[in-house]
């Protein structure tokens, strides 16, 4: 059986997306209603599983596309 890296990753750029449309933290986890931890994980890319309803909320806030903010890394072969 294939290893999960072998089909490729995601990778999050919610912190870049951040910087480059001058959107602070403060202000995405007020519209979002997010914990401070919890968004420091996602700027951090520290997450395990992605929560699609909070990326909903994110996406919402930011008003932006899922694939403005998270980009599919297909595997090296």
């Amino acid at each position: 059986m294939k290893s999960d890296k072998s089909y490729g990753y995601f990778r999050l750029d919610l912190d870049k997306y951040l910087k480059e449309h001058k959107f602070t933290k403060y202000q995405l986890r007020k519209k979002a209603a997010l914990q401070p931890t919890q968004l420091e994980n996602y700027c951090r890319k520290e997450i395990q599983r992605i929560d699609l309803a909070v990326m909903a909320r994110i996406c919402h806030a930011l008003q932006c596309d899922l694939s403005d903010i998270i980009t599919y890394i297909p595997p090296k072969n």
